[in-house]
């Protein structure tokens, strides 16, 4: 069974109700039925009219038996069902009339429809008499030609809440199971299907049960359960129905969610892990005696939360799962290794919560196929949609497309996929008084369809991972810098100096009862891939103050074990500069208030040099904003005493040092309008000539990049629109080459077709210069990526959960670190996404 991970009972029916009412479960959701006619391009394919039910049917459901296939569905009338049966030939076609073979009393639920080891079909199904809280299970035996072997058979009575029924094959016998709910939990029985006389005692498997799924292969079944409390087991069945063996594969940790396969090599095991702030998909091979071959490992990195679709067996067998959160739009498909691990390109499926969900069956030759919803690309993906059959091959590309329609008429239903030696077949309806029925099987490919089936980007940069690292409050900024052998991590929490706030009566955690503002926190991680494959919790953070401003953001300059943060809070009445030394670890080793003036301080941004450091920062002391910047020694205490950069005013600054001398990029108003410039200075901060202008901007600059590697050098910002005067409401990120001398090189980049940009981060990595650029849109934020080229467009990274993009995530080697929500909560936390930038 494969629920998601907020379900229990996720896939307990297999049941259809032809006619007025819906099919439910497995079998794909109904639509509103469509009066246009399918386009004159679609290829009718081999189908056949197997039955013309009346409102109210359950059914009809699809076996294979050997070479050829049996169809089985049961026709209601009041408190009794008449069962009906037909035998097909191996490409779908009629080879018997349909003929009733049984009728049971009380009203159909769940039916499983499975072929048997004796070479016949076994149906399963649950009835419940009128008036009774109770169900019983009840089992019809068939011979190759679907005629009924044996008077029906009670399997078991008087059930409380059954939610799954299935059937085992064991040696030359068939083994009914099923689930009964038990508050938010089950229990799981099994017994021998025979005849009256020789019913055997229901046998309790297993209790307390969250998830479950079999698998059938070679004469013999497995059993895999999840339960209540997370553990995964196995289970092999004897010919009394009974597990002989069982193996414990995870003792804690899992989600509801598990599925099971069989494949040459043995079978294949899949469940949901929970880890940290994420879930993923495990995967693991077990052999045909039920013991593990291979340990539970993560099958493909997940994209935030990860949930299980569905495992297709063969050879190989291959993994449906989506990343939700960051993909909401798509499943992906991935071919799995004899090892259990996915291997080579995925492909995705769009996913339309409008349309029916995408049904997957193993093909016998190698592959798999799906029943989807496609159109025409001159029809513009409107409707009407056909369902489609798509071959995909081993490596999962696209094989042949098989869409299907009934004469022209466009299906209301297509369910039951399922794949024989011979081919795969599935049936169709349309609704109406009676329902007509059909098989339908491949059509010649029809190569102008267009199929919700994409391989999965290979462009770089792409990501490729993104996990859970530790849960924080909401932040205003985020820096990520090298720990000693792990990461370093300093965030400013969110704090709106303009909204009311009344000062507690029970003091701060470090005792003072001023009012708590922003906090400004460190923490120390180790190496990421260490800390993500255990499951030990984070390193306790470190507080640097309670009483930080949002409004300046943070700047985190790294000089082997010591690390400088630049913030800002207030002193006084006023809002000062402040600068802590901290240790690799992130613990405090001295702190100093760098400035005494009035006014708003607007941002501050900090570097190392080969003595002390380069602290520069924006303040509104004279009631305008304008750039300032100063010279540290390494213990924090001045070299040099405050220089103005520019008399104009600033909206934006950054500072590297280069070389010998300071490099001051400033977002300058001018008479003119904005503009974009750099400023040199020594060692002493006295001007090394006039400022070089880099670039003129339509609106003010904003969060200007100076991007040093070792021989290349960019500028990058953001620029309002020309009535924009926020910077980043309605901005655009650019981006340009300096050469050595800091003068630009050639003409801006501008993006083409990208939204509005908020957030703008880079670094360089040797002469590899990255950049992140977080945007706006009308489904949220996201973010891009690119490494920067002269002419280098931005490639998509991920959509954000949250509206996110505005706290500028951190680039620190090939692994970015952001913050978003938790998925499903109102809770947020910081995440490391792992980026293939070549």
């Amino acid at each position: 069974m494969v629920p998601r991970p907020a379900e229990i009972w996720g896939f307990a029916a297999a049941i259809a109700v032809i006619g007025c009412a819906a099919p439910a479960a497995e079998v794909q959701s109904a639509r509103p039925p469509v009066e246009k006619q399918s386009p004159k391009t679609a290829s009718p394919g081999p189908r056949a009219p197997i039955a013309r039910v009346p409102a109210g049917t359950v059914g009809p459901f699809l076996a294979p038996v050997g070479e050829t296939w049996l169809t089985t569905w049961a026709q209601t009338d009041g408190d009794s069902a008449n069962w009906y049966s037909r035998a097909l030939d191996e490409n779908g076609q009629p080879r018997t009339t349909a003929g009733a073979i049984a009728l049971s009393l009380g009203q159909v639920g769940l039916v499983r429809f499975r072929a048997t080891p004796t070479g016949g079909a076994v149906v399963l199904f649950t009835a419940r008499a009128a008036e009774n809280p109770t169900v019983d299970l009840h089992a019809l035996l068939l011979d190759d030609a679907g005629q009924l072997l044996a008077p029906p058979f009670r399997v078991a009575e008087d059930l409380g809440d059954v939610v799954w029924v299935e059937a085992a094959a064991v040696a030359d016998q068939t083994v009914a199971l099923w689930a009964e709910r038990r508050g938010n939990r089950a229990e799981i029985r099994s017994a021998i299907v025979g005849t009256e006389r020789n019913r055997s005692q229901p046998t309790l498997l297993r209790d307390e049960v969250a998830g479950w799924q079999l698998a059938r292969a070679r004469g013999t079944s497995l059993l895999a359960t999840v339960s209540s409390a997370g553990a995964v087991a196995l289970g092999i069945f004897n010919q009394a129905g009974e597990l002989t063996t069982t193996a414990a594969v995870a003792e804690s940790g899992a989600v509801p969610s598990i599925d099971l396969v069989s494949t040459p090599k043995g079978f294949v095991l899949a469940f949901v892990r929970q880890r940290r702030m994420t879930t993923e998909v495990v995967t693991a091979l077990v052999g045909d005696d039920g013991n593990l071959l291979t340990q539970p490992v993560e099958a493909t990195a997940a994209i935030g939360n990860q949930s299980l679709v569905r495992l297709v067996g063969g050879n190989p067998a291959s993994l449906v799962f989506r990343n939700e959160d960051y993909e909401p739009d798509d499943m992906r498909i991935a071919a799995l290794s004899h090892a259990g691990l996915a291997s080579g390109a995925q492909s995705l499926i769009a996913v339309d919560a409008s349309l029916p969900q995408p049904l997957f069956a193993e093909r016998a030759t190698g592959g798999v196929a799906g029943l989807l919803w496609a159109c025409t690309s001159s029809a513009g993906c409107e409707q009407p949609l056909l369902p489609t059959l798509v071959h995909l091959d081993r490596r999962l590309t696209i094989e042949r497309v098989d869409p299907w329609d009934l004469d022209g008429p466009v299906p209301d239903l297509a369910w039951d996929l399922q794949c024989g030696r011979q081919g795969c077949l599935a049936l169709v309806a349309r609704f109406g008084e009676p329902t007509e029925v059909f098989t339908q099987s491949a059509s010649p490919q029809a190569r102008e369809w267009v199929v919700p089936v994409r391989r999965a980007a290979s462009q770089a940069p792409r990501l490729i991972g993104l996990d859970g690292a530790f849960e924080t409050t909401a932040l205003a900024d985020l820096v990520a810098v090298p720990g000693g052998t792990g990461t370093l991590l300093t965030t400013l929490s969110d704090f709106d100096p303009n909204l009311p706030y009344e000062i507690p009566d029970e003091p701060a955690p470090d005792g003072r009862l001023k009012p708590v503002r922003a906090v400004l926190t460190t923490h120390w991680l180790p190496p990421t891939e260490e800390y993500l494959a255990s499951d030990s919790p984070a390193p306790d953070p470190v507080v640097l103050s309670y009483r930080a401003r949002s409004v300046s953001g943070i700047a985190v300059a790294n000089k082997g074990e010591r690390n400088l943060v630049a913030w800002s809070a207030i002193d006084g009445q006023n809002p000062q500069v402040f600068t802590t030394l901290i240790d690799s670890q992130g613990r405090k080793v001295s702190q100093r208030m760098q400035t005494r003036s009035t006014g708003e301080v607007r941002s501050v941004t900090a570097d190392a040099a080969r003595k002390g450091w380069l602290l520069a920062w924006i303040d509104e002391r004279g009631g305008a904003p304008h750039a300032y910047a100063t010279r540290l020694e390494d213990n924090l205490n001045r070299r040099t005493s405050e220089v103005a950069i520019a008399p104009a005013r600033c909206s934006g600054l950054d500072a590297r040092v280069v070389g010998d001398e300071m490099w001051l990029l400033a977002g300058l108003e001018t008479e003119g309008g904005h503009e974009l410039a750099l400023v040199k200075a020594d060692d002493a901060l006295k001007p090394l000539g006039d400022p070089t202008p880099v670039a003129s901007a339509r609106g003010a600059v904003a969060s200007p990049q100076l991007l040093v590697g070792t021989d290349s050098k960019w500028a990058a910002w953001l620029e309002a629109e020309a009535d924009d005067t926020t910077g980043t409401s309605n901005a655009r990120a650019r981006w340009i080459r300096l050469d050595d001398t800091g003068r630009p090189v050639g003409q801006p980049v501008s993006p083409r077709g990208y939204g509005a940009a908020i957030s703008l981060r880079g670094t360089c990595i040797q002469n590899a210069c990255r950049l992140l650029v977080g945007q706006r849109g009308r489904t949220g934020d996201s973010l891009a990526a690119t490494t920067l080229k002269t002419d280098d467009q931005p490639t998509p990274l991920l959509r954000l959960v949250g509206k996110r993009a505005a706290v500028r995530p951190t680039l620190l080697g090939g692994e970015i670190w952001l913050h978003d929500d938790i998925a499903g909560s109102s809770r947020q936390g910081v995440y490391v996404g792992e980026v293939s930038w070549d």
